[in-house]
């Protein structure tokens, strides 16, 4: 046994400092751009898109870089960690036939470890209050980002054009996915599982507030609404949790300051109704004011009639089970490096399987795109996050709104199997580095 220090005890306390106000200012500005991702401002050099946040991720991982001198030993291991995974995957990459998936899987693990890197590196920057409150504020542009376009999208229709309106136009009648909301990524699926991840860190960093509870509860209700008119049936699972948490975490504080339960009724009679609108068809939106219009008379130049339908046998569960028992297949075949970056999507688009998945080539799985394709790396990795996953709920259990905590394992490890590749889209990387960074705000030594 020996005693372990999860938090700095270097940490600058000259917040007027020119570097640290660079440091918020840069920070902001890199939340801010964040949920855009390439859809503004983008420039493709070919090989590369430059776009606002790369460029922002580029320049606050250089004015942090001496932040590594400040670095615990644990945290120096983190992220040594994740420098050597990218650097093996490039180097098993180079030995498998280069492609533009393993691009993409190359560029995903390089954007993973900048943004724990600067996730890290700026709480050792900053004071432990001054890194909470930007990310507070930041997650909560985010999610009002994310939100608001998700109402707009379900109130109108309108999406922005790209894989997912492109699909839409090969089904001939409009249905309730038309006004799912998908934001600036692929599909509906995408957008539900990003909005869950940053409701629940949005929740836990502002656990101390007074009304966080009550926010708690309205985010789970629009998630549970949102995962619905997508069909997905995991995000409204996770949706479910968080409103459940929700209320007994209100019933709880109702109950510790004795207050009139009459408000528990009241809270009650809330929720139940909101289920009952979300679970009865409501007349919202321009949808309802006729007919379904007939897509291929109105879009006649833009549709194409689908001739790659999967057979009847392959429905969606059985694709997802399929790409599992795929996944495994892998994994037997080189349990120790993996099969290589991208090679899992180069695979089944090449038909390069046992088990067929039609047109379906990501993983719908992040564990198992983990530890098909990277082996140890894989598992090294989900073991961090169990582990810290349990710290956090060892650390907070006791603190005012602690109870988030426990919900943060279950959340993650369902919304990593919603989209077809947790690791392409730069926001999920977020949640990862703050979940690292999370563990360093414990204030006090623990034995390890």
């Amino acid at each position: 046994m020996f005693s372990l220090k999860l938090y700095p005890k270097n940490i600058s306390t000259d917040e007027s400092s020119s570097s640290n106000h660079l440091i918020k200012v840069l920070l902001v500005l890199w939340l801010v751009t964040l949920p855009f991702g390439a859809k503004v401002g983008a420039l493709s050099l070919g090989f590369l898109s430059i776009y606002p946040n790369f460029i922002l991720t580029i320049i606050l991982t250089g004015v942090l870089a001496k932040s590594v001198l400040k670095w615990n030993k644990i945290s120096l291991l983190i992220i040594a960690f994740f420098g050597l995974w990218l650097l093996v995957a490039l180097f098993w990459g180079f030995l498998n036939e280069r492609n533009a998936n393993w691009k993409f899987d190359i560029r995903s693990l390089f954007m993973q470890f900048l943004y724990v890197f600067i996730c890290i590196a700026s709480f050792y920057e900053l004071k432990r209050p001054t890194f909470l409150e930007i990310f507070r504020k930041g997650t909560g542009f985010i999610l009002i980002v994310i939100l608001l376009f998700g109402i707009f999208e379900y109130l109108t229709g309108i999406h922005f054009q790209g894989t997912f309106t492109d699909k839409l136009y090969n089904i001939p009648e409009v249905t309730a996915l038309f006004y799912a909301p998908s934001f600036v990524y692929d599909n509906p699926n995408d957008y539900v599982q990003h909005y869950l991840l940053i409701s629940i860190l949005f929740i836990v960093l502002n656990r101390a507030s007074v009304f966080n509870n009550w926010i708690a509860l309205l985010l789970g209700i629009i998630g549970f609404f949102f995962a619905d008119i997508s069909g997905g049936r995991i995000g409204s699972v996770i949706a479910g949790m968080i409103i459940l948490t929700s209320v007994l975490v209100i019933f709880i504080d109702l109950f510790k300051r004795k207050a009139n339960f009459n408000l528990g009724v009241i809270i009650l009679g809330f929720v139940f109704t909101a289920l009952l609108f979300l679970n009865n068809k409501v007349d919202l939106g321009p949808k309802y004011l006729g007919e379904p219009w007939d897509l291929q008379e109105r879009f006649a130049d833009r549709f194409v009639e689908d001739t790659t339908a999967a057979p009847d046998y392959l429905n969606s569960s059985k694709v997802r089970m399929n790409l599992m028992l795929n996944g495994f297949q892998f994994v037997k075949e080189s349990p120790i490096l993996g099969i290589g970056p991208g090679q899992f999507r180069e695979r089944h688009a090449n038909k390069v399987v046992l088990h067929p998945t039609d047109t379906v080539i990501g993983p719908h799985n992040y564990p198992l795109e983990l530890i098909s394709q990277y082996g140890v790396f894989g598992w090294g990795v989900l073991f961090m996050l169990f582990t810290l996953f349990i710290l956090l709920v060892k650390n907070f259990m006791k603190e005012k709104g602690g109870l988030w905590f426990v919900l943060l394992l279950p959340v993650f490890g369902l919304a990593s199997i919603i989209s077809s590749g947790f690791l392409y889209l730069d926001i999920n990387h977020l949640f990862i580095g703050l979940v690292f960074t999370l563990v360093l705000t414990v204030t006090k030594s623990k034995s390890a």
